[in-house]
């Protein structure tokens, strides 16, 4: 909803995520984005996640970013 754009939820979302996927031995997080939204890679990347997959997902364009917690610790 763009009455909630660029006030920092997304990113105080995706850390907390990232907080939580370490204090349960997580390996790895994958996040699938509209290669499109800006926004949403920008969060993304500023988190360490790589791109690793841009094509055609489920008949619509998509990008995969993954994010190896392995190497954060």
């Amino acid at each position: 909803l763009p009455e909630h754009w660029g006030k920092g939820q997304g990113t105080s979302i995706a850390s907390r995520l990232i907080i939580q996927a370490q204090a349960a031995g997580i390996g790895s997080l994958y996040a699938v984005i509209d290669p499109g939204n800006a926004a949403s890679r920008r969060i993304l990347t500023r988190q360490n996640f790589v791109s690793t997959w841009t094509g055609d997902y489920d008949g619509l364009p998509g990008e995969i970013l993954e994010l190896n917690l392995q190497m954060k610790r």
